[in-house]
């Protein structure tokens, strides 16, 4: 049926010393959004994601600094 909701939950283990992980953005598109937001406030690599334009962050924010991560501070 068109229109109906679906929510996807994703977990996947990162290599603390890579902090990468398979994007599903070619199999699920609309997680183009969350895979951007993740990389932008974590400093998580979806590795393979089409679009790696910054989402939430300014440009001119630091590399690297994430403001959700907690070793960021």
């Amino acid at each position: 049926e068109q229109g109906t909701k679906c929510w996807i939950t994703v977990r996947v283990e990162v290599d603390a010393n890579k902090l990468e992980f398979p994007s599903v953005t070619p199999r699920v598109p609309a997680a183009v959004w969350g895979e951007r937001e993740v990389r932008d406030m974590y400093g998580l690599i979806p590795v393979g994601l089409p679009d790696e334009r910054r989402l939430v962050l300014p440009d001119d924010w630091p590399d690297e600094l994430y403001p959700l991560r907690k070793d960021s501070m």
